[in-house]
């Protein structure tokens, strides 16, 4: 129940305190709302261009050697990142620009904002000699109605079917150096507007293809997959979609290029080695046949041409056997190197042992599961420092598998060794004219067997040029959302609407809040103890003396409430002598005074009021009294107390003026005569107004203290600062200096903006501003007098300061 309370009294509090600026909130989102549409209309829109391919690896599936070169984390093989590099490299963008003659560009003349014309431009220019464009340039040129003709701002006119120069100062001609365009009608526009102004815009292929490459955010899609995702922000979403198209067709066609040069390369090398290897197999092919022609030889012994053949497999593995050991070597370096300098990964080619694969795939997926772990916790947390400890052992797993497949290849080379030792004696057995002709047809099977190599290699080569595809394939062509990315046009609206309705709260804050000045009540009760006997309106009487011609107004009212309120100021004591001061200049003590002497006379009391202010004095000019003769004259024993009494225009209202400005005014006031004069006045009168000079500028005030009863400080809305309540009235409350004292808050203006005159939500007095809830109004009780009627827009602008 008491949070049910307390957040009614929240939301309460707000409302007072925002609602009387209710038409601040309409008016500031309504501007912004304005200028919101105003941006929209005149900004140009962006379109946001998506397009995906898939790279695919030339090889399939996953081999022994493969799963090293996976583990090498640092190694340099990054199939996509490469790709986004190729894709967004100078040379694509290059063919791009030319492809889709990016140079030359067209837009219709606006009043605000240029339109573009891509593929919609009665005329498409075209320029011929990019590479001479040395910086960009705008021309203005016109179409007659027939588009027959178009004529450049230099006033110079062709026909809309030719080719024309433009020199570096923008003036064109028929022939001569410079950038070459051709202009041709473009038929498929129907051009209708004949007064229309365009420009066209010739800009350097450099700094087009710096703008697009740098436009173009290029990304897989994925961590895992190899599908690459374009985008592309563009003015012109046909010309967006042409472009991305573009780029994926020029990355294929370098792809294929590629692939064929690499293609042409080897065909040429196999040719060149062909050639070669064709000489020497003919040279010895010759050897071989005037051999067994000066020899006598037809063939060789069927025991020659066993051991010839024994020795050829003997060789062979050998050589295989070697190049196993070599690699088990390689691995091993690549093992112990891995992690502080690793380096190429090896191969396992002709190795066939499935416990080494498994191995090597194990420690691959724990390296990788490491260099996560590393990058996310440190190198100091629990789970790495236990999953180094798997990758050692795991290690040293695999260095004892391949010790023991080295153990194994070598005890094969030995036995292979010794068998080759025995065919090679048994080889000196064979007659000198058989074992050389043996020699010499080794070395024809070897160049036999390098050339039919060589030849299956060059078809090889040559079917891979015929059949060449790129390694990339359009997932999603070019396309785009059915609107413009940019401006947002939602969003924009509900921005610029929260940002009215954001100034709107910022103003009042900074206005009431973040002001220097007594804005509330708060303000001053916050800063004294003093009581705070009486809120009293502003008014726009030009008349100071409300009391007057107002009588039932609610102003008249208030100095009525006041006067109640110093009934029950101080112990019931019936006090006579009543002191008007305040702080600093202008806070309305003479206006006050005055009413309020004004209201006791009119309850049938007899006031005089003294104009203790002999520095500054305006009492007398309220009630239009001359001050040749006043107080100062009595108290230098000049006059009398009769001479210095003058009655005013108000029944039971009598009046002291100041006088003539004496030279020492505080001396005057300690002289002791100002105490006779009180006394005598306490005789004749019921009530003795002294309207004195400012606390914080003099000591009157403070002379007259031990004379008077009450003393009422006056605060003024948004006049008084703050500190002068904190650091000059407070204090002297705090010091007893006054007997009785009470704060009068003066000049307290309407709070918000009211449309209707007096149909405000409330003031600055007690609390959040809505005084005592009384609703005063045109039509009220007291019946305000009337005034005359404002439009509404002034009285809007007159009262937006609140």
């Amino acid at each position: 129940m008491e949070e049910n309370i307390t957040g009614a009294g929240s939301i309460q509090k707000f409302l007072k305190q925002f609602l009387p600026y209710w038409p601040l909130f309409v008016i500031t989102p309504i501007f912004c709302l304005l200028g919101a549409y105003i941006y929209i209309r005149y900004t140009s829109p962006i379109w946001e261009i998506k397009a995906k391919v898939l790279v695919t690896e030339q090889k399939q599936g996953v081999s022994s050697e493969d799963i090293l070169e996976k583990m090498d984390m640092f190694g340099e093989k990054k199939v996509v990142e490469n790709e986004i590099e190729i894709i967004k490299s100078i040379p694509i963008f290059e063919q791009v620009v030319n492809n889709l003659h990016l140079n030359s560009s067209i837009t219709r003349k606006g009043h605000v904002l240029n339109g573009e014309l891509y593929k919609s431009s009665p005329v498409d220019i075209v320029v011929l000699n990019p590479d001479s464009i040395g910086g960009g340039m705008k021309l203005g040129f016109l179409l007659d109605k027939n588009r027959k003709t178009i004529q450049f701002e230099d006033g110079k006119k062709y026909s809309t079917d030719t080719t024309i120069t433009i020199n570096a100062k923008g003036e064109t001609s028929g022939t001569g150096k410079g950038i070459r365009i051709k202009i041709s009608l473009n038929k498929k526009h129907a051009f209708d507007s004949p007064d229309d102004e365009f420009i066209l815009s010739i800009d350097p292929t450099e700094a087009l293809v710096r703008s697009l490459s740098g436009s173009l955010n290029a990304q897989a899609t994925t961590k895992q997959a190899t599908v690459i995702e374009l985008k592309l922000n563009n003015t012109s979403r046909d010309r967006g979609i042409d472009i991305v198209n573009e780029v994926l067709k020029c990355y294929d066609q370098a792809d294929i290029q590629e692939k064929r040069n690499t293609a042409m390369f080897t065909v040429q090398f196999i040719d060149r080695r062909l050639a070669i290897v064709s000489r020497e197999l003919d040279s010895v092919e010759s050897g071989i046949e005037n051999y067994k022609k000066n020899n006598d030889i037809v063939n060789l012994s069927s025991e020659a041409d066993l051991s010839l053949k024994s020795a050829e497999d003997q060789d062979k593995q050998l050589i295989e056997l070697t190049i196993q050991l070599s690699i088990l070597d390689d691995v091993k370096k690549y093992i112990l190197g891995k992690g502080t300098n690793p380096g190429t990964v090896p191969s396992l080619v002709n190795i066939q042992d499935p416990l080494l694969t498994q191995l090597l795939q194990k420690l691959y997926e724990s390296e990788l599961q490491l260099n996560n772990l590393e990058s996310i916790n440190g190198e100091y947390n629990d789970a790495v420092v236990a999953l180094k400890g798997d990758i050692a052992r795991m290690k040293s797993s695999i260095l004892e598998n391949i010790r023991n497949i080295r153990i194994n290849l070598e005890t094969a080379r030995n036995k292979i060794s010794n068998e080759l030792s025995l065919n090679t004696e048994s080889l000196k057995k064979i007659p000198s004219k058989e074992r050389t002709l043996v020699e010499i047809s080794r070395q024809q099977a070897i160049k036999n067997a390098i050339y039919t190599y060589l030849l299956t290699k060059r078809e090889d080569a040559a079917i891979s040029y015929a059949s060449t595809v790129a390694d990339s394939r359009i997932v999603d062509p070019a396309n785009s959302q059915i609107g413009p990315v940019s401006p947002r046009k939602s969003f924009i609206y509900i921005l610029s609407l929260a940002i009215g309705v954001s100034l709107a709260f910022f103003y009042i804050i900074i206005n009431e809040q973040l002001n220097f000045k007594v804005q509330f009540r708060t303000d001053i009760e916050d800063r004294t103890q003093i009581p705070v006997l009486s809120e009293i309106m502003y008014t726009s009487n030009t008349d100071p003396l409300i009391m007057k011609s107002s009588k039932r107004s609610m102003a008249a009212e208030q100095f009525r409430s006041l006067r109640t309120n110093l009934t029950y100021l101080g112990s019931g004591k019936q006090k006579k002598v009543i002191m008007f001061t305040s702080s600093i200049s202008g806070e309305g003590k003479t206006y006050i005074s005055s009413n309020l002497a004004i209201s006791y006379g009119l309850a049938g009391k007899k006031v005089i009021m003294i104009g203790a202010d002999l520095r500054k004095p305006t009492l007398n000019k309220l009630f239009d009294i001359s001050n040749k003769v006043g107080l100062s004259n009595y108290l230098i024993n000049a006059s009398s107390i009769d001479e210095v009494i003058f009655p005013t225009a108000f029944e039971n209202i009598f009046m002291i003026p100041s006088g003539p400005n004496p030279p020492n005014p505080s001396e005057l006031l300690m002289n002791g005569r100002m105490k006779i004069l009180l006394d005598e006045l306490a005789i004749r009168y019921d009530y003795i107004f002294i309207d004195t000079a400012p606390l914080g500028l003099v000591t009157d005030a403070q002379l007259l203290n031990e004379f008077v009863d009450i003393t009422i400080l006056i605060v003024r809305h948004d006049y008084t600062p703050k500190v002068a309540i904190q650091r000059i009235v407070n204090p002297l409350y705090t010091e007893k200096v006054f007997k009785e004292c009470g704060i009068v808050f003066n000049g307290i203006k309407s709070r918000g903006i009211s449309i209707y005159g007096y149909g405000n939500y409330g003031s600055y007095g007690y609390g959040y501003g809505y005084g005592y809830g009384y609703g005063y109004g045109s039509s009220g009780y007291y019946g305000e007098e009337k005034k005359k009627k404002k439009s509404w827009y002034k009285k809007l602008l007159g009262r937006i300061s609140g």
